[in-house]
């Protein structure tokens, strides 16, 4: 399994530490990381959101097996146990009543099944015209997951002038 992130730093230098320290988190626990920084997916924090399932499908891709997408803000404190025999896997959030997971991380196995999700979650993106985790809500029943656990990861909350932004409009 290779833990895979992207970033842009859209307003300093916030995303590039966030993501340093992300790549350190998987040095420390002996876990392949690929990491990159994508212009090419916007310049601002909706923008970046609504390229998840893109740029998870690209590394599906890639690296032709499981892959444990993790948002560059966010902390890996342990190796996540993964239950291979799920196409997914969500972090749960008893906060949010409608969908019950958050978009911080996901588990894909790289099938054929999985690849089919995310194009899904990106047409949903592209007609709802929200971000990845209100697609989610259109889509996660279309997927066999699982739960990761919470206790393997610190979710980054970062607040940014254009996350500020879009949640005012």
């Amino acid at each position: 399994m290779t833990v895979v992130s992207y970033f842009y730093d859209t307003e300093g230098t916030l995303y590039r530490a966030a993501a340093m320290r992300l790549q350190e988190d998987c040095a420390r626990l002996g876990l392949k990381i690929h990491i990159q920084e994508r212009l090419d997916f916007g310049k601002t924090w909706i923008e970046l959101c609504r390229a998840k399932p893109v740029f998870i499908l690209e590394m599906c891709r890639r690296f032709r097996g499981p892959i444990l997408f993790v948002d560059a803000d966010c902390r890996l404190k342990s190796i996540p146990d993964i239950d291979s025999k799920k196409t997914w896997g969500f972090l749960p959030n008893a906060e949010d009543e409608s969908l019950k997971v958050y978009d911080h991380a996901h588990y894909c196995d790289g099938s054929e099944e999985a690849m089919a999700f995310c194009r899904k979650w990106q047409t949903a993106i592209n007609i709802l015209g929200g971000g990845s985790h209100s697609a989610l809500k259109h889509v996660i029943t279309e997927v066999d997951y699982f739960l990761l656990s919470n206790n393997d990861f610190e979710i980054g909350i970062t607040d940014t002038k254009s996350k500020q932004e879009y949640f005012r409009s």
